[in-house]
């Protein structure tokens, strides 16, 4: 039996706590609150979060909402709350050092973060206004300030708005949700707050462990800085672009203190003309300077749009492009999801195509008057295509 989904989030200000929740199936409205002359009802709020009839749904619930919770289930005060809620919005503080920092238990629940599965790095509230939600509002008042319970209660109306638009932003990614599920099954781990990158990571991760039998640990980098290292297929006829290339293995790149490589100066200020066109150099190629272009098909210009199928991989797996770290077996196992990918898309190339023609011969037999097509009540209830001959 497929389980109930809740939409949960929660508020946090120096003497006020709430946790909201929204059945998706009823519509029904839950909420948690602690206030000055009242305490957290932490047994009943536990009790739903662990039952194995619900699957909750957040906007960052793995970052915030979580780490939250689980220090509230200890019956702490709002002022102990809020200090946990700075701690994680004003000092950085990471989910997983959450727990030893604040004394408390990792809460595990059934739970989608939709943060990661939404594409782009934007707030809720961007979401909401690109799906037209109804309404957008910011917070009501400074979160370190102390409310009245009139502001509280503005407080819930404020929260049942961004459950509104957890539930929007969730609607509109139900196809990738589905998808992770599948795939969750067929790897063996939750996928279902995961980014197609961090997918990828852990799909890669998970074959490679099968294969050797052994966990895979996180690498550390023992170099600050790497050279370009030019494969011997890369060969310029031009001068501009020789150059070019001189200054790109001349100029190390640099990773910062997060873990991002840092382009060169000299690279990043680097312009190149070809024909009509300057391009500046990016991390992934070059990348055309002007703000904004028209070019229009016509008897003297033909347009035309080149696809390289599975560009960035091929380069990779072509030029043995490997974590030094995940071993030999990394290539095996990226390799097949490569041709796999490459699998499905020329079979749904081919399916488009076959349904293309379907609906053509459909439409021209259709014109012609040959076949006529209705929808008819059947003998068990149930819809069918019926096909007569003639005009129908």
């Amino acid at each position: 039996m497929p389980k109930i989904q809740v939409i949960l989030d929660i508020e946090c200000f120096p003497n006020y706590f709430l946790c909201s929740l929204k059945r998706l199936d009823t519509g029904a409205i839950l909420e948690f609150e602690m206030r000055d002359d009242s305490k957290l009802d932490c047994e009943n709020l536990k009790r739903i979060l662990t039952s194995d009839k619900y699957e909750f749904v957040t906007f960052n619930g793995n970052g915030y909402a979580l780490p939250m919770l689980s220090c509230a289930l200890n019956d702490v005060s709002p002022k102990s709350l809020k200090r946990a809620s700075d701690a994680i919005i004003v000092d950085n503080l990471r989910a997983w050092d959450f727990p030893k920092r604040f004394n408390c238990v990792e809460l595990k629940i059934d739970h989608i973060d939709l943060m990661e599965v939404a594409k782009g790095d934007c707030s809720l509230k961007l979401y909401a206004g690109r799906l037209h939600a109804k309404k957008m509002q910011d917070l009501p008042y400074d979160p370190d300030v102390s409310l009245t319970n009139e502001q509280m209660d503005e407080v819930k109306l404020y929260c049942r708005n961004d459950l509104e638009n957890t539930e929007l932003l969730l609607k509109a990614h139900v196809k990738q949700i589905d998808e992770r599920r599948l795939m969750s099954k067929q790897y063996g781990a939750d996928l279902r707050s995961k980014s197609d990158a961090q997918i990828a990571e852990a799909v890669i991760k998970s074959e490679v462990e099968k294969l050797t039998g052994q966990r895979i640990k996180k690498g550390r980098l023992d170099y600050k800085e790497f050279y370009y290292q030019k494969p011997d297929y890369v060969v310029f006829a031009s001068e501009q672009l020789n150059n070019a290339l001189q200054i790109l293995k001349d100029n190390p790149f640099t990773i910062n203190e997060k873990g991002v490589t840092v382009m060169p100066t000299a690279l990043a200020e680097l312009q190149i003309v070809i024909g009509e066109t300057t391009y500046q150099m990016g991390m992934g190629g070059l990348h055309s300077t002007e703000k904004e272009r028209a070019l229009h098909a016509e008897n003297s210009l033909i347009i035309k749009d080149f696809d390289v199928a599975s560009y960035y991989p091929s380069l990779m797996i072509n030029n043995g492009l490997t974590p030094p770290f995940v071993g030999e077996h990394f290539m095996t196992v990226f390799r097949g999801l490569r041709d796999e990918r490459l699998r499905a898309k020329y079979r749904m190339a081919d399916l488009v195509k076959q349904m293309e023609e379907i609906e053509n011969k459909l439409t021209e037999l259709s014109e012609s008057g040959n076949v006529g097509l209705s929808l008819t009540q059947g003998e068990n209830d149930g819809e069918y295509l019926s096909q007569t001959n003639g005009a129908g």
